[in-house]
């Protein structure tokens, strides 16, 4: 299994998946974003599931990848809450 993994990587090298540029300016981008939720949040709950990492560009994508989530959440439900509420007729 891991020659398969080993192998892989290699052809890897020769065609990279992403530009270096485009990663570099994502990288900076993600470094200038504060996250909603702090990132001593995410790291305690990644540990909780079995994902420690110290790697702290990790940690702050997924917590901002977790801010997007909810906040696509909150604003889908304030429209049906609105909908609901609205739509009665008295």
């Amino acid at each position: 299994m891991t020659e398969n993994m080993e192998d892989s990587s290699s052809s890897n090298d020769e065609t990279s998946l992403i530009d270096e540029d485009e990663l570099k300016k994502f990288t900076s981008t993600l470094d200038q974003f504060t996250p909603v939720i702090p990132e001593t949040v995410t790291k305690y709950y990644m540990k909780q599931c079995g994902l420690p990492t110290e790697d702290d560009r990790v940690i702050k994508l997924l917590s901002v990848s977790v801010q997007k989530f909810m906040s696509g959440n909150l604003e889908e439900n304030k429209k049906r809450i609105f909908f609901i509420l609205f739509s009665r007729h008295y």
